[in-house]
């Protein structure tokens, strides 16, 4: 069966298997470059529906009958269980890999068991760790079918503290480079979107770049003078 992926189709999809969701220009974008093998650096503010966009591209090679999987690497253990916990719902089978399951028995499992990884830049990038050995087996890489880099902006700001993150795009050589990387952020400013380009060896030629403004008009910043005594924080409560 042949599929014909536009904003309509998504959206029906998006639909289908997300509870009701409504998917925007962002995350139809965002799908469309990923499934054209394309890396894709996406900007949006919080709250815009950055993770949503993680799972389309993917349920659309299902819908297809691919035999898929993707790997999001993420700063933070709390963000990858949230991410499993909301993808039950979807039916979309995951797990995240922390220092609790980084063990032999969790890379045992078969490759099509798990639809999404979660895992943080050190266990994805350990030496002589369990990706290590996966990345040698064509059995695994030939059904990855992107990365997501969520908080990508970490891959440049933390790299000094977290050394996994500046040795990341290593990937790059250690899988097949067909393979798109997503990189998705709510503030990418220019230097550090080029950090992030040189380190994940971002393909130029085959990267779409998209971007949603972050402008928050109701976040603002107010400078006040203090009324009342400190210890009493009145003036915490007057505004």
């Amino acid at each position: 069966m042949a599929f014909t992926w536009n904003a309509h189709s998504i959206r029906d999809l998006v639909k289908r298997k997300f509870s009701g969701k409504r998917a925007c220009w962002y995350q139809i974008r965002t799908a469309l470059g990923l499934h054209k093998k394309k890396d894709v650096v996406g900007t949006a503010r919080t709250g815009a529906g950055k993770t949503l966009s993680f799972w389309i591209a993917l349920s659309m090679a299902l819908e297809e009958g691919l035999d898929k999987l993707i790997i999001v690497v993420t700063p933070l253990n709390l963000l990858g269980k949230q991410n499993v916990d909301a993808l039950k719902a979807a039916n979309l089978t995951a797990i995240s890999i922390t220092a609790e399951n980084n063990n032999e028995q969790t890379f045992k499992a078969p490759a099509g068991k798990y639809r999404v990884i979660v895992v943080g830049p050190e266990i994805l990038m350990q030496t002589d760790g369990g990706f290590s050995k996966l990345w040698k087996k064509p059995s695994f890489t030939s059904k990855i079918l992107h990365f997501v880099f969520d908080e990508g902006h970490c891959i440049s700001q933390w790299g000094s503290f977290r050394l996994e993150y500046l040795h990341i795009g290593m990937l790059r050589l250690l899988i097949p480079d067909t393979i798109p990387f997503y990189v998705a952020s709510a503030t990418l400013p220019a230097p550090v979107l080029l950090d992030i380009t040189e380190i994940l060896r971002l393909r130029l030629d085959h990267t779409e770049y998209i971007t949603q403004s972050n402008d928050r008009p109701d976040i603002h910043l107010v400078v006040r003078g203090i009324k009342f005594a400190l210890h009493t924080f009145q003036d915490l409560g007057s505004y």
